[in-house]
């Protein structure tokens, strides 16, 4: 069996698209996942599974959660060694940004094309920072993300993708949830 993590996107937020996790473990494990587990309320998951396809397992999960929830939820599923490769390529480790403000990482639904990418090298507001690495745009805002520019619905308009954020806690607590 293959451990995955997967990650939630915009649920429990503002008492939208509530979703419970313990009901959600129950849907998953009905449904055949194995050694299901969830971390805090905003849609963390480790699960177990046969299936080594984690684009098959975002389908389907989105789609059980359309079907028991009666929404839908985008879902990114990653393999540990992806996340991993996604804490270790933080262009901001070992950086004064990285002390003197959190690092958010955001994990894209898919790579944007280069054409993309290279419009936002232009692009600058003060006190913010990022940097996109293959599925991942690492993010600091000093001032916070609700008042970032550089925000989920900027990235997501200019990149033409989906993506879901979490800091540096959430990240390391998954991989280590799904190395038990």
């Amino acid at each position: 069996m293959q451990k995955f993590i997967a990650f939630l996107r915009g649920i429990n937020v503002g008492g939208h698209r509530i979703i419970k996790m313990a009901e959600l473990r129950q849907v998953l494990a009905q449904a055949g996942y194995a050694e299901v587990r969830t971390y805090i309320q905003s849609g963390n998951l480790v699960f177990a599974s046969k299936e080594l396809d984690a684009g098959k397992h975002a389908q389907n999960l989105t789609q059980l959660i359309f079907d028991h929830f009666g929404f839908e939820v985008p879902v990114m599923v990653l393999l540990p060694k992806d996340v991993e490769r996604i804490l270790a390529s933080n262009p901001y480790l070992g950086t004064e940004l990285m002390v003197s403000a959190p690092v958010y990482f955001s994990i894209l639904s898919n790579i944007p094309t280069p054409e993309k990418l290279l419009a936002l090298e232009a692009i600058s507001y003060p006190d913010e920072h990022f940097n996109i690495v293959g599925n991942c745009i690492y993010a600091i805002y000093p001032k916070g993300t609700g008042k970032a520019k550089l925000n989920h619905a900027f990235f997501e308009k200019k990149l033409g993708v989906s993506m879901t954020t979490r800091n540096l806690r959430t990240m390391t607590t998954m991989l280590g949830m799904a190395a038990i």
